[in-house]
């Protein structure tokens, strides 16, 4: 008899979730394959909602150059900018091959860096990106990464 009425269950939980209406599958403005064993993802460059809309609001400004400023803030030719985890901006100056520190809301904190070729200058900075709590620049004359 208990068997019976666990088979009888059994067939019971199988049609109702075979008949049970199916959802819509949604389908996604993107794609992902796999190569080489990474997962890439690649937009269909359409919108997932349609109504989405972005305003841009200032939060501060950064200015390159006021009179009477220190020759360390000055910025005469920004080449990269990036931030590190604290929301700290580095900006690097292809002029002066310094990089310009400033904090999150915008106020100057310190120059680094300088031309040269030893250790901890550049000739010719590229690029520059925030690794942690290190900043790597790419340096084109030297080849390599200071």
């Amino acid at each position: 008899m208990r068997k019976l009425l666990f088979l009888t269950a059994m067939i019971g939980i199988i049609l109702f979730t075979s008949c049970a209406k199916k959802t819509e599958e949604v389908e996604l403005n993107y794609t992902i394959k796999e190569i080489n064993g990474l997962k890439v993802y690649a937009n269909k460059n359409v919108p997932s909602e349609k109504d989405l809309k972005v305003e841009l609001k200032e939060l501060f400004t950064i200015i390159g150059f006021e009179e009477d400023q220190p020759e360390e803030r000055i910025i005469s030719m920004p080449v990269a900018l990036d931030a590190d985890p604290e929301g700290n901006i580095y900006i690097l100056d292809g002029q002066s091959r310094t990089i310009k520190k400033f904090s999150k809301t915008g106020e100057f904190v310190k120059s680094f860096c300088r031309q040269g070729t030893g250790p901890g200058e550049i000739r010719d900075g590229i690029a520059m990106n925030i690794v942690g709590d290190t900043v790597v620049v790419a340096d084109d004359s030297g080849r390599k990464l200071v």
